[in-house]
């Protein structure tokens, strides 16, 4: 859509805007609903974590993430080494890369 066409819904929606009042019927319905369902949500959740962490371990996901990070970093380093170039662009280049990570991470920490 162009701008011209979002201005006009925008413009139309705030014309034809009619305001319901509420009276606590939110918190009424809110009230009502069935705690059992959110004790179900929250013994599923966990109990998926439990299961995921579970296999986990039992699929020795520590070493296969130590060969991946080990494999990585070899690799990386394999790269950087046959470039010859000098070192501190190796360095600004590994900080830029980490600090790329480090965002990406804190992103989707905050996501959740």
């Amino acid at each position: 859509m162009t701008e011209n066409d979002e201005q006009l819904l925008m413009r139309f929606f705030d014309e034809h805007r009619r305001d319901i009042p509420d009276n606590g019927f939110t918190q009424r319905v809110m009230r009502q609903l069935p705690a059992r369902t959110l004790r179900l949500s929250r013994i599923w959740t966990w109990l998926c974590w439990a299961v995921g962490i579970a296999l986990f371990f039992f699929m020795d996901g520590v070493g296969q993430l130590r060969n991946v990070f080990a494999s990585l970093s070899s690799d990386v380093v394999n790269i950087f080494s046959s470039m010859h170039y000098p070192l501190i662009t190796i360095v600004l280049t590994s900080v830029v890369l980490l600090t790329l990570l480090l965002v990406e991470v804190y992103r989707l920490a905050e996501e959740y």
